[in-house]
Parts: C-alpha cells; structure tokens; sequence
C-alpha cells in the first residue's frame, strides 16, 4: 500500500502539480504550435508558484501559544504544511528550478553509436521556432526554380554501406514531423499538423504555419497542398515564394496524391484508389495492404497469408504465413517483408518466403499489438531494408538488413525513447529520418 505523509495543507502539493499538468494540457489543445517547452514550464510554474506562496502565507500568520500538559511548559507554533516531511516551500522552489531547467534544454548532440556512428549534430529549435510564419496570398503561381525540378529517383538507389550521421536539425513544428517528398536536389519536404517545411544540406530552408497540409509536388518542383475546408489551394517552390492562390488556379495532374492500398472497413475487400476493389475470403489484417513501388498491392490477411495483386487487379500470387503478420512492407521487384507478434521477420519474394527468423526487438516500433501502429521503413533496389526499431528496454535503433536476412549494420539513437515518425530515400542514396527525442522534432541525414 502507497502511504501519503502530509502535515497541514501538504496534499496541496499533489493538488497544485495535478492543477499545472491540466493548465498545460488545456494550452497545448487551444494551440497545438504553442512550444513542447512551454508546455513542459507551465506544468512545473504554476504549480511552484501556489505552493511557494501557501509556504509564505503560513509563515507570516501568527503564533499561537501551545502549553505542554505533562511538563506545563508553553510554546509558540505556527502553521506548519509539508509532504513528506518537506515543507510546502520547498515543494515550490524545486517545481520552480525543475522548470527553470527544463525551459533552457536544447536538443543535445548526442552520439549515435554502431558501424561508422558519427555525431547526432542538431540545429538549435529556438531559431528554427522564429523562423516560422503564415503564408501570404498570391495572385499567381511562384516562379519555376530549374535545378529543383522533379522528385528524386529513389527507384535504382542502394541506401548507406558504411553509415555516418551526415548532418541533423532540430524542426520548428510542435506536432509529429513526416517526409511528405524529397526533391530531386535533395530538398526534403516535410509537413506537420501544424506546418510545412523544407530542409536541405542541414539547414531548415523555410517553415510555414498550415493546418494538416498535405504536400505533393509537381514535376515542375513546386509543392501544392489544399486549404482547410475546401478553399483552394497553397503552391510554393524550394525558395519559399509563393501562397494561397485564387481559386481558379489549381494543381496539375501530375501533382495529385500517390495512391494508397487499404481494406474495407469489413476488412473483406481490398481498395486502391483508381483501380477496382479486390474481394478477399479472409479479412484483412487492417491496415496490412501496401502498394510496391512497381505497382503491385499487397494484403495480409487472417487465413494467415500474404497475397500480391496486379494493377489490373489479378491475383499474382499467394503465399501461407506461418503467422499472422503485425507489420508489412513492400519493395521493389516482388520483395515484401513482415513482422509477427512474437517479433520473428520473415522475407518473400516473388511469392517464396526465402528466410526467417526471430527477433529481438527489431521491427517493435510503437507497439506491435496494435493494428493501427506501422512499420518505419524502406527497401533499396538490392532488397535491403532500412528500417528504425525499438526494444524492450526503450533503446532505439536504425538497421539495415540484406535481401539474404544479415544485419549489414546499426545505429543507435541517441536517447532511449526516441520517436520515429517517417523514412525516405534521396536520389543519392541518403536516407533521412524523422523523429522526436528530447521534446524537439529532428530529421537526420545518413550517408556513406
């Protein structure tokens, strides 16, 4: 049984932190970019401040005369709260640093440990968090920049050998960070529920406040992405020129949204968007479908087994699983692998499982028991996957594993309890990663 030592008023310790925590939490939903320090300060603040001024408070008030009755000795007390046996005071003043300290951390180097582990290098979050602001309108679309033209070719990529920490920097969004799209200059694209962003060479180009914008880009190397609730459109090239235009200009064919497979909600039909839905005579593992970059669909279901379906809709082939599959990912050239629950790593191509084998953390990104977290990852033109992890002690890594089922190499992240949110390729074969760790979004850049 947890006991509660208190004296006086000592609880309004527990009720004053409980207070700052709720303060906190209704900021963060009333602005969602208000800052995680900020956030973090509010919790510990207001609490110091009640109970350092409740301390005082009892300390002024008047003693009161206390006769002892088996020696008839009198005393003087005064009010006495403490918790703990550590008065309410005190409680304030250690809130009061506690949140000093944290309002002053900044995103810590760090060392990413492994084959070729350099450091974890970051930008300062505060310069970033200045550089963010609203998007104008515009009356026409912004200029074309040549060398920024297209996406990046990331079909015939092989990702890092030797791998480094090539660069990092700290994001200015409050929210969940992913890559929307890497450009063929390297330019990485990034957006937030609360922003949208570009970054390249290890440097934040610019930042934008949006609400959920939902980036894709043109071959022209210009990014669009719709207004909240239907008005128009926003269109911005690498430079950051750009804004909310007229309604009459909207996006070019080739800069809709990449199709995404997903199931019913039944989970008995299989749905790619422009393409006719797939019935299925076991549900699908929901959210396991997945389109490859050569078109194909892929689909888990509970027989257990996988199942690749062409564009055209025709099954190619099927394969039984010796489990039901919590994890999918789908490459290039047939190559599909998954995950189970007891955490074993399975590889199939073209539709023969070529290798297992059990796992030891690797794949448990979020929570594998739940069917609405995903795989963090990708695969290169040779098979290999890229992919981040986390263990049962909270440690965090990156890995890279062969087409054949070898570990080629590992990184660790710098801190227990990192976040992945998004993994891409460039044209180049740098991998970029983003990610939460001490309450500051980051991408990194890992290169040869």
């Amino acid at each position: 049984m947890f006991l509660i030592a208190y004296r006086g008023k000592g609880l309004w310790v527990l009720y004053s932190l409980f207070m700052g925590t709720i303060a906190a939490a209704g900021l963060l939903k009333l602005a969602p970019d208000t800052p995680t320090w900020l956030f973090a300060l509010l919790a510990f603040l207001l609490p110091g401040i009640l109970c350092v001024t409740m301390g005082v408070h009892a300390r002024g008030q008047p003693a009161r005369q206390v006769v002892n009755p088996p020696t008839g000795r009198e005393s003087k007390q005064r009010p006495l709260h403490s918790l703990y046996w550590i008065r309410i005071e005190y409680w304030g003043a250690l809130f009061l640093i506690f949140g000093t300290w944290v309002c002053t951390l900044k995103p810590h180097p760090g060392r990413m440990g492994g084959a070729g582990a350099d450091d974890f290098a970051v930008g300062n979050n505060d310069t970033a968090k200045a550089e963010i602001r609203g998007l104008p309108s515009v009356d026409a679309l912004p200029p074309v920049i040549p060398e920024a033209h297209g996406r990046a070719a990331v079909a015939d990529v092989t990702g890092p050998r030797k791998p480094h920490v090539a660069w990092g920097v700290a994001l200015p969004f409050s929210q969940s960070t992913d890559i929307r799209v890497i450009g063929g200059d390297g330019t990485v694209y990034l957006s937030s529920y609360d922003g949208v962003g570009a970054a390249r060479d290890g440097k934040l180009i610019w930042a934008f406040h949006a609400p959920e914008p939902r980036v894709t880009m043109a071959d022209d190397g210009r990014i669009w992405f719709p207004a909240p609730g239907g008005g128009g459109y926003f269109c911005l090239n690498r430079a950051g020129q750009g804004g909310m235009l007229p309604r009459s200009i909207i996006p070019p064919p080739d800069a809709g949204e990449a199709p995404l497979a997903g199931c019913s909600g039944d989970g008995r039909t299989m749905k790619v968007p422009g393409r006719r839905e797939v019935a299925l005579d076991y549900a699908c593992t929901r959210p396991q479908a997945k389109l490859g970059p050569d078109g194909m669909a892929y689909v888990v279901t509970e027989a257990p087994d996988v199942r690749a379906f062409t564009p055209a809709g025709a099954l190619a082939w099927k394969i039984a699983t010796p489990c039901a599959a919590q994890r999918l990912l789908a490459g290039p050239g047939g190559r599909v692998l998954f995950a189970c629950q007891d955490l074993s790593i399975h590889y199939i191509e073209n539709g023969t499982l070529r290798w297992s084998k059990p796992g030891h953390g690797e794949i448990d990104e979020g929570d594998i028991n739940k069917p609405s977290s995903s795989l963090v990852g990708l695969m290169d033109r040779n098979g290999t996957t890229y992919f981040v992890d986390r263990a049962a002690d909270r440690s965090s890594h990156v890995r890279a594993l062969s087409a054949t089922g070898d570990m080629l190499w590992t990184l660790k992240t710098p801190t227990p309890g990192f976040t992945s949110y998004s993994i891409g390729f460039d044209g180049q074969g740098r991998l970029y990663l983003t990610g939460m760790r001490l309450m500051a979004n980051q991408l990194v850049c890992i290169s040869d």
